[in-house]
This record gives C-alpha cells, structure tokens and sequence, in this order.
C-alpha cells in the first residue's frame, strides 16, 4: 500500500511537471506583412484529403502565397484531384532508395518555391482561414522556425486508440514544461521556416533516411544554433489521423516509436517511466484487491483511479477530441501502446520493413 501511495503522489507531481503549460498559436487577425510564403503539400494516395486541404488553403485570409503540391507517385486519384485546383502541382521523381519517408517530395517542392518562408502542410491537416497570417506575424515577432502540433480530430471507435501516442507525443516533445529547453524536435503537419534557415541547415537532404524526418529535422536546427518554437493546435489547426482502418493507424504508430523514443531526452524518459508506471500500477492494485476481497484497499485504490481518469483529462483535452471511454477505461488503451511500441521496438532491433503507402520502409535508421 505505502509503496504504492508514494508511486501515485510522486506520479501526479511529474504530471503537474510535464503537463504544465498548452501554448496555442495568437490569433492575431491582421496580416502584417507582405512576406511571399509558399506552401509545401507533399501527397501519397491522399485523394480523401485533397478537397478538404485545398479548399482551407486557397481560402486563406494571408494574400500574398502560393501552394506547391507534390504528387510522391501516388497509386490512387490524387494527381487527378489536384489537376483541377489552381496550385503549382508538379510530380516528385521516383525516390532513390536511400530516401525515407515524405522528405523526397518535400525537397522537390522547395526546388519550385519562390517564398521568402516555406510552409510545409501535411494532407490530412485542416486550417482556419487565419492559419498563414497567424503563423507569419508569429514568424516576424519570434524570427524562428514555427511549427505546431494539430488537434487531433477522432469519429470511429478505433480512432481512439491513438489516444496515448499523442498525449505522450506531446510528452515527450516537452511541449508541457515552462521552458523550450527541452523541445526536441518538429511536427510534421505543419512548419514554417525561412528559405533562408532552410538552405543553410541542408534542406531535406540532411534527413533523408530518417523516418522521423520532423524530430530530426530539429534536432538539427539546435545543432546549428537556430531555435524553434512549438505550438498546440486547435479547431482551426486540427488534422484527423489514420481515417482508413484500424490496420493503417497500426502501421502509422509502429513504424515510428522506436526510432522516436531513442532520441527522448533522458529527463523525459524518467518522468514519462513515472507515469506510465502509476497509470500501470493503480489499476492493477486495485483489481487485485477486488479480487481478494480488500475492499478497504480497493475503495483507497478507487479513490486513485478516479483521480488518475480526472488527471488524464484535464491534461490532455487539448490534445484531441478523445471519447469519455477512453479515460474511463485507459488501462485498454495504454496496453495497446505499449503492444505497438514492443512491435515497434522489435522490427527495428531486427530491422523488419514497415508498410507504409505501399511501401516498405526500413526501421532502422533514425
């Protein structure tokens, strides 16, 4: 009892450190600059995407951009889709084998850019008519690379069990923590970056075996002495992962975690190990006393259980979208992270390919 009381006091004390602050993008109205921003969308086998994303950008309230669109052999519709929107849509060469993931496309979009700022767009990101002026005038006060986590917008049942990938996403990023000193890398979904910064950190080429090219990404920026500036999304910057089956968010989680967790700052390792084990333990405690008839342990182990489910809300409602079932009954879920992660963890130890838009990607790199 005691050794679990002291795990589940020093367990919210790490929660209250790492889940202290939720920093969202300014909404500043205004466009207060005549900066020409081009926007990068790198596109696989995205043709449920493509309407969604090009009628959010080509409605934007910034005037002065433009949207390069990069088909990355798509094996579907895309490239048709996009034909009829007024964009620069250009197709990315067949992508040499020592390339991972989006970073080919993505390279061959800047090589067309004329903005002063890149903005790269994931397609499955949703934006508020505000995004791009918003995002620059933050760009003109800071002088850094920005770049912002998305809301996650979920709508099936099997949509939540992304549920902890995110929440220790955002964790593990340490986006949580007062101070940016222990922000590691990018996201993704979405980046603005002068061309400028772009070219002297090496372009896309310095990550181009990576799987997770957005963590790398700016791991190299704090080696070359530039500084970003990460932010949460919100209704307005809001993205729906993994849409086409519970198989696809599988594959999309597993081919990552592993590589991501190895470049977690050690600080973070321990206090999300913390956490992870109260989340563990409490209901395991709890169910045991059940079982055994303690059911005055199990009322004291209730108590925890339902300050965890509270805990677990207040510091992730602004992560996504997730079902009051998931809180509830969190134990599911984290059991299917951990599974995916040992999944993840081995493929990369034996270096098993993922599949991933019809491709096989290799694991072991970074």
């Amino acid at each position: 009892m005691l050794a679990c009381v002291i795990l589940f006091i020093i367990g919210i004390i790490c929660l209250l450190i790492i889940f202290k602050r939720k920093r969202f993008l300014p909404d500043q109205r205004k466009n207060k600059s005549d900066l020409f921003v081009s926007v990068i969308v790198p596109l696989r086998n995205e043709e449920k995407n493509v309407d969604n994303l090009l009628e959010k950008l080509l409605n934007q309230t910034y005037d002065n951009y433009e949207i390069i669109c990069v088909d990355d052999n798509s094996q579907d519709k895309t490239y048709e889709k996009l034909s009829i929107y007024p964009v620069n849509l250009i197709k990315a060469p067949n992508k040499p084998m020592d390339w991972n993931g989006k970073s080919w496309a993505l390279l061959h979009g800047t090589k067309e850019a004329k903005g002063d700022l890149l903005l790269f767009v994931d397609a499955d990101v949703s934006l508020g008519s505000n995004t791009i002026t918003n995002l620059v005038n933050e760009y003109l006060k800071e002088k850094m690379v920005i770049s912002i986590m998305p809301y996650h917008k979920t709508k099936l049942f099997y949509e939540q069990f992304s549920f902890f990938f995110n929440y220790l996403q955002y964790a593990a990023n340490g986006m949580g923590f007062n101070t940016d000193r222990y922000n590691l890398g990018l996201y993704g979904p979405i980046i603005l970056i002068s061309k400028e910064t772009y070219k002297n950190i090496g372009t896309h080429k310095v990550v181009k075996s990576s799987i997770i090219e957005d963590l790398e990404f700016g791991i190299k920026l704090h080696e070359d002495g530039y500084k970003f500036k990460l932010f949460m999304g919100n209704d307005d910057i809001s993205y729906r992962m993994y849409p086409d089956g519970f198989l696809k968010l599988f594959q999309g989680w597993c081919k990552n975690q592993a590589s991501a967790f190895i470049r977690i700052k050690p600080l973070i390792i321990i206090l999300v190990a913390i956490i992870i084990g109260m989340y563990i333990k409490i209901p395991g405690v709890l169910v045991k006393a059940l079982v055994l008839g303690c059911f005055k342990d199990a009322i004291i182990y209730a108590f925890m259980y339902l300050v965890l489910i509270i805990a677990l809300y207040g510091t992730s409602k602004h992560i996504g979208n997730y079902k009051w079932y998931v809180y509830l009954f969190y134990p599911i879920y984290l059991t299917f992270y951990i599974y995916v992660f040992v999944c993840s963890l081995l493929k990369k130890l034996f270096k098993i390919p993922v599949v991933w838009k019809g491709r096989k990607i290799d694991t072991n790199v970074k």
